[in-house]
């Protein structure tokens, strides 16, 4: 009969144990633990533009975390996205999107990672001109941006020729741009040489063209002397190489035509530029000189000088048309 007992008891016990083992008849559970997590943040660094991405996830130690791209287009003047960095100075570890890394026990933050864009530069070359100044451009260009050709600013001078703008070769073979005129910048430095043009150009019907006005001239002009009138009359009847619209030049315009002359006189200067039987004397002008009655402007092609006299006065005549 007591070993019954006893064996009931023992038995009880061991129901008792047990049940203070499993927690007890209920209530709550004080011995469950959660675990610790971290994040992880992204940072623009100094960009200018777009957005960074947001990683929602909290990660356990040991987590792998997978990298994010540049999902919200983040941009910064003068660099490129390179992508991320452990630093904020680009010293720490770099990843790029997809890569992965296991989240030790601490929050991570990623840094934008920008590297500087290369830039070139434009470079005016006056390309042997005798005065002046070549223009200068200070911009440091990134690749494909575009670039605005200056003029010629600084009066630069070749005797001889006349300045007809750039050229992306020395001798002029290359590819020609005028003052305001765009290109894309390469990946390279951009030497732009001053292309030297002549002063006239033969059109090889009897005339020639001054190219740094556009008007066109006679070239061999009429070797009869004139009064004034005469000659404004001549001129303007004049029908030569398929024109009709010839007039006397003014004052000005003679002048221009012999700007720059060289040697003995303008007459042979200009000889020597293409143009026939230009005689080194004087030639009438439209101009009337203002304030005196009965007298006009010419020009001295022996002087190169301006002078005025009575329109009855016998000079030569050389027609031109274009111009006013």
């Amino acid at each position: 009969m007591r070993t019954k007992r006893m064996i009931k008891w023992m038995a009880v016990a061991v129901v008792v144990a047990v049940v203070a083992a499993c927690g007890g008849g209920g209530g709550d559970d004080s011995s469950t633990v959660t675990a610790t997590t971290y994040t992880v943040t992204y940072d623009g660094n100094g960009y200018t533009g777009g957005s960074v991405p947001v990683d929602v996830t909290n990660y356990e130690q040991g987590q792998t975390v997978t990298i994010y791209g540049n999902t919200g287009a983040l941009v910064k003047a003068g660099y490129s996205f390179t992508g991320w960095n452990t630093q904020a100075n680009g010293n720490g570890t770099t990843y790029t999107q997809a890569q992965t890394f296991v989240m030790g026990v601490e929050n991570v933050t990623l840094y934008a990672k920008w590297t500087v864009n290369p830039t070139y530069t434009v470079t005016y070359d006056g390309n042997v001109g005798d005065s002046g100044s070549v223009p200068v451009d200070s911009t440091n260009y990134e690749q494909g941006q575009a670039v605005t050709v200056l003029g010629n600013p600084g009066g630069l001078v070749k005797s001889g020729y006349v300045f007809a703008g750039w050229n992306t070769l020395a001798d002029g073979s290359g590819t020609n741009y005028g003052a305001s005129a765009t290109f894309m910048m390469a990946a390279a430095n951009v030497t732009l040489y001053a292309k030297w043009g002549t002063l006239f150009t033969d059109n090889g019907d009897g005339t020639m063209t001054d190219n740094r006005t556009g008007l066109m001239w006679v070239k061999s002009p009429d070797s009869t002397q004139r009064m004034w009138q005469p000659a404004m009359d001549y001129c303007d009847t004049l029908d030569f190489a398929g024109k009709t619209d010839w007039r006397l030049p003014t004052i000005d315009e003679l002048q221009g035509l012999m700007e720059g002359w060289t040697g003995v006189n303008p007459a042979a200067w200009l000889t020597s530029q293409g143009f026939s039987n230009v005689q080194a004397d004087s030639y009438w002008s439209s101009t009337p000189r203002s304030g005196t009655t009965g007298t006009a402007w010419d020009v001295s092609m022996y002087y190169g000088s301006l002078g005025f006299n009575g329109m009855a006065a016998p000079y030569y005549v050389w027609a031109v048309r274009g111009g006013l």
